[in-house]
């Protein structure tokens, strides 16, 4: 079998000890990065050539690639050494192991079939449990097997925590940032590695606005997101997807005061009180 997923397999087992520990209301989780491996023999791995004798871990001669961080996570982690996947070919592979489902319920049975956007997968689970998700490299279930050759990579990072505050959309060289307080940023990470020229109401780079815009929107819509919910987020991508003119500063959404933990006030209450009489 070619495909080996040994670093995947060790998070995914992770995760759920962390979704375990939530419910528990343990510590804080720790954070997770999930390594997916591609198309290696196990043999490739110092971690497992130390399980085999000599014969079998060197049958294709001296001349190996040492793997010292992957050795160190399985030092220090686990070592699986009884995994098997759902089939040999890539896409199915993928859409089974992400999901916990057989191929034919995905329904990803063979490479280029795109993955039922109702499957959830197990970063959809850490998502609900709070954590913030990303993904990024080959991922092989949207159904072409190579992407186009105008695709722009695009990664989408939000903050975290329970009241919306920032949602980014960077490509290669752009990263673009709506926040439900201030107006939006529009970084040139090739000329401006620091981050400190706002490039947003440049017209240079409305094209790259209009664009990066029209993805985070879409994005929301379709993962839901509430911070593309948030009235001043909304505001400035409906204008920077279709408006025309230069930008206009729109107002942040009030923000809402939470209650003080402990025995609520009943209305009116405050000031100095009478005493009780005795």
């Amino acid at each position: 079998m070619k495909q080996f997923r040994f670093v995947l397999t060790v998070a995914g087992l992770l995760a759920c000890s962390t979704l375990a520990g939530l419910a528990a209301g343990a510590d804080p989780p720790p954070n997770l990065l999930v390594i997916h491996t591609d198309e290696h023999n196990f043999r490739t791995l110092g971690c497992y050539r130390e399980l085999l004798s000599e014969e079998q871990a060197l049958m294709w001669g001296d001349a190996v690639v040492t793997t010292p961080h992957v050795d160190w996570l399985a030092e220090h982690g686990a070592l699986c050494t009884s995994f098997y996947a759902t089939t040999p070919v890539c896409s199915p592979s993928r859409g089974a192991f992400v999901s916990g489902w057989y191929p034919r319920n995905t329904p990803v049975v063979t490479n280029n079939i795109p993955m039922d956007d109702r499957v959830v997968t197990f970063a959809e689970v850490l998502r609900r449990a709070g954590y913030a998700t990303g993904y990024a490299g080959k991922w092989h279930l949207d159904g072409t097997g190579k992407p186009p050759t105008d695709w722009t990579d695009v990664t989408f990072v939000r903050s975290t925590g329970e009241v919306p505050g920032w949602l980014a959309a960077v490509s290669d060289r752009y990263k673009l940032v709506y926040s439900t307080r201030d107006d939006p940023w529009l970084f040139d990470l090739e000329e401006d590695p620091d981050e400190l020229v706002n490039r947003f109401g440049d017209p240079a780079c409305r094209e790259t606005v209009r664009e990066l815009s029209r993805q985070l929107a879409a994005y929301g819509q379709r993962c839901k997101d509430p911070r593309t919910s948030n009235a001043k987020i909304r505001a400035d991508l409906a204008w920077a997807v279709n408006g025309t003119g230069p930008y206009v500063s729109s107002p942040p959404a009030p923000q809402v005061e939470r209650p003080a933990r402990g025995r609520a006030a009943k209305p009116g209450a405050g000031g100095k009180r009478r005493p009780r009489p005795r």
